[in-house]
């Protein structure tokens, strides 16, 4: 039945149990620009069951440095249709469904997204990531946070009681959330999305998940770290 994910069942704690649960799982990817172009086909083909993208952008030339799930050949198409026919071109075997949409009113938010197990937003501004917060905390539902600036890629891991919010004292936290039109490195960006896929998928198959978790990596410096904020 899960032939195609051998190499990924065979990892400790994951096995067949693990695959089941990631094809019965629900998660929403909100933003398919730089960061979206990286966590998307990480998450289509380790087949996560079905999978919600949500973009009310067209792509443009200027996008295509980055968001490696467009070619040329699309610029002036939809983000999210785009995004969801690559997604189905790499796994058959999921169900992909596309929202050419801003999030901006909080009851069609919350309807839209009650039905998932997990969110990443992978939205470039301050003001979607403080709404996306809310919506989660709203649902109790955990909410990664993605993002790049420059050669920064950061991630933050919301759930419980600690949500978006919970950083508007940190403004050194919080000021780097403000990326879109920005100067940007595509490595930082994928970088960004590849974390974001790698905590999403080990909460939705094996459970594991660290609240509080916040990486970062400065790629002009080659410095990472990773530590708890909660």
């Amino acid at each position: 039945m899960f032939e195609k994910y051998a190499r990924q069942i065979s990892l400790p704690d994951f096995g067949e149990s693990g695959q089941r649960r990631l094809s019965e799982s629900a998660l929403a990817i909100i933003g398919a620009g730089g960061v979206g172009s990286s966590a998307l086909p990480l998450l289509a083909g380790a087949g996560v069951g079905k999978i919600l993208i949500v973009d009310a952008d067209t792509v443009s030339r200027d996008n295509l440095h980055r968001q490696t799930l467009y070619s040329s050949s699309q610029v002036g198409s939809s983000k999210a249709l785009s995004a969801a026919d690559r997604a189905r071109s790499i796994n058959g075997g999921i169900e992909v469904e596309a929202c050419e949409a801003f999030l901006g009113d909080f009851e069609a938010a919350t309807c839209l997204l009650g039905a998932c197990d997990m969110v990443i937003d992978a939205t470039d501004s301050f003001a979607s990531r403080i709404f996306i917060s809310h919506v989660c905390r709203e649902l109790g539902i955990p909410q990664i946070a993605a993002s790049a600036q420059g050669y920064v890629a950061q991630s933050f891991c919301f759930g419980g009681d600690f949500y978006f919010d919970s950083l508007l004292e940190d403004k050194e936290s919080v000021s780097r959330e403000n990326s879109g039109g920005l100067a940007i490195f595509p490595p930082a960006a994928h970088m960004a999305g590849v974390v974001a896929a790698s905590d999403a998928l080990r909460f939705l198959a094996v459970k594991k998940y660290e609240i509080g978790k916040f990486f970062f990596a400065d790629l002009s410096r080659g410095a990472f770290f990773c530590k708890n904020i909660v």
